[in-house]
């Protein structure tokens, strides 16, 4: 640990020394500015402008403009100055900007030269016109409130749904419940076998037939959240994810074989029935305040349903 420290201070001293030397020399240039020693000014503020201090250059720019007689000596400091301000005015700095054409007006540094100084004064334009545009842009998106979104949802097996959701920008956010509310239930169980559907478990003096006068029903609920992002002004995509159960149920005729009497069942089938994950993905297309939407989700990625949707946006 005493080693550790050593090196920090060995690391850390040669910084210290720099950043209060790179403040002395402005602090004793201020105190000899209120003096109203411009000598002294002179000597501490152009130990700053090794180092293009902007403050330095400022003061060193203010001796010249007040002090005629010190002008002579001071041609070669105000050229340094004005290379650190060419440099800085490059990057589109608006203060180095506004002095490099001050300094072209008045012949600081360099010759004077009005067209140059035209040509800075145009940059300088142009660049205050881009922050401003940067400003209210930036402005724009701070101001832009959410729009919600809230619309009717269907598929081909749960034709019964409701999405809501929020976009801000370029990003929305939406969650999504879809269900055929349906009441189903079933007393035995089968299976698909050699493309017919066989009843699994059935007492001995029993037997079953496909009941064919009634089609396949089903049972769904899907619960679903995801991302939307905005690709133009009316188009929006969306994936998401989330969890779904989906049951399906086979219409069976049952004969006791004692008695001759029937009755008619409804299995579930095991080999079309699932529940686990669910990934969705959507096209949104947006008219004014009103969308379509159309795509599809799949379980397990085993079973395909397709989605749509009408909505309002708001």
């Amino acid at each position: 640990m005493r080693i550790l420290g050593l090196l920090m201070i060995y690391i850390l001293l040669p910084f210290c020394l720099f950043a209060q030397e790179y403040a002395e020399y402005n602090r004793k240039g201020r105190e000899a500015m209120e003096r109203k020693d411009y000598s002294d000014a002179r000597m501490w503020f152009g130990e700053g402008v090794e180092y293009c201090d902007m403050y330095s250059i400022e003061q060193l720019t203010s001796i010249w403009m007040m002090q005629e007689t010190m002008r002579p000596s001071m041609q070669n400091l105000m050229k340094r100055c004005f290379t650190c301000l060419l440099n800085q005015a490059q990057k589109n700095d608006t203060t180095a900007i506004h002095q490099v054409i001050n300094y072209y007006t008045q012949g600081i540094g360099v010759e004077k030269d009005t067209n140059e100084a035209a040509i800075w004064t145009d940059k300088l334009n142009t660049v205050n016109t881009l922050i401003g545009q940067s400003g209210l842009n930036i402005e724009k998106k701070r101001r832009e409130k959410m729009k919600f979104l809230l619309g009717y949802t269907f598929s081909t097996e749960a034709p019964i749904g409701l999405t809501l959701g929020g976009i801000h920008g370029n990003v929305g956010w939406y969650i999504r419940a879809k269900s055929n509310f349906s009441s189903m239930d079933y007393t035995n169980e089968c299976r698909t076998v050699n493309a017919k559907s066989e009843i699994t478990h059935l007492e001995k003096d029993k037997s079953y037939q496909a009941d064919r006068a009634k089609s396949n029903k089903t049972k769904s609920l899907i619960g679903t959240a995801g991302i939307i992002f905005k690709t133009n002004a009316w188009l929006y995509l969306s994936v998401g994810g989330g969890y779904g159960e989906r049951t399906l149920f086979s219409p069976f005729i049952v004969t006791d074989n004692n008695t001759s009497l029937t009755e008619n069942i409804w299995c579930k089938n095991l080999d079309a029935s699932y529940k686990g994950a669910v990934i969705e993905t959507d096209a949104m297309f947006r008219f004014n305040k009103f969308f379509f939407s159309v795509g599809c989700h799949t379980m397990n990625f085993k079973y395909v349903d397709i989605n749509a949707g009408l909505g309002i946006i708001f």
